[in-house]
């Protein structure tokens, strides 16, 4: 049929032609179907990236959202006028390894293998709801007072004391947990406001391998919170 048209107007292979040129599929859109597929070639790589070095990626962003946070919160929520560094190298201790290398455990590792919201062929696990829950719960119910608070504790103390962590290591633990034990429930109640929402996205929509980005992302906002609030109950227990 366009053969026919063709040979009936002269003047019609020269639009045909036009048409299906570079230009006329530009004109069309074309070349920005290219720029979407380029987009989406990056955030492949950037996706890639997290499968092949998760860990390496959890410690990143670990390191990563700690420091920000911090240092926002010093400057923005607590405004105290100049930065604390050893609570920032405390923070970004903990969030590096703790809290980056841990939740690359826990949430990459641990979490899929016992409990799945997906199965192998991707279809949704039959146990999809009840395991969303119990990550949930174990998360921020049993890990988070047991585990992430604690080693944040634990690093705070060790920081205060400078070397000696190395030279009265006892000394060091049994600082954080006398303040830990004195603190635990006020600093677990703001965590579990937090996180208790957040995380059911976390283990609901967000990909196994993006998991501990997410987590690290949002942690940005949560952070600031804990870091504001280790600063009020640091001052309270200077005043007493």
């Amino acid at each position: 049929m366009l053969s026919c048209r063709a040979a009936a107007c002269p003047g019609s292979r020269g639009v045909v032609a036009k048409l299906f040129s570079p230009s006329g599929l530009s004109s069309r859109g074309v070349n920005s179907s290219g720029l979407g597929l380029q987009r989406f070639s990056r955030w492949q790589r950037v996706s890639d990236l997290h499968e092949r070095r998760p860990l390496l990626c959890s410690m990143f962003w670990g390191a990563a959202k700690g420091v920000s946070a911090c240092v926002l919160s010093q400057v923005f929520l607590e405004q105290s006028g100049s930065i604390n560094t050893e609570k920032v190298a405390a923070f970004c201790l903990w969030s590096t390894f703790p809290a980056g290398g841990g939740t690359y455990i826990a949430y990459g590792k641990l979490f899929p293998r016992f409990m799945p919201v997906i199965t192998r062929a991707g279809l949704p696990h039959p146990q999809q709801k009840a395991n969303i829950v119990k990550m949930v719960c174990l998360d921020n119910f049993v890990l988070a007072p047991a585990f992430w608070l604690p080693s944040l504790y634990a690093i705070q103390s060790a920081v205060d004391g400078g070397l000696e962590v190395f030279s009265s290591p006892g000394v060091v633990i049994d600082r954080a947990w006398q303040r830990y034990s004195g603190e635990w429930f006020e600093v677990c109640s703001l965590t579990w406001i937090m996180w208790v929402p957040l995380h059911t996205v976390t283990f609901s929509i967000i990909p196994t391998h993006f998991r501990v980005a997410f987590t690290s992302i949002m942690s940005l906002f949560t952070i600031m919170g804990i870091s504001w609030q280790q600063s009020r109950l640091g001052m309270n227990q200077t005043v007493s």
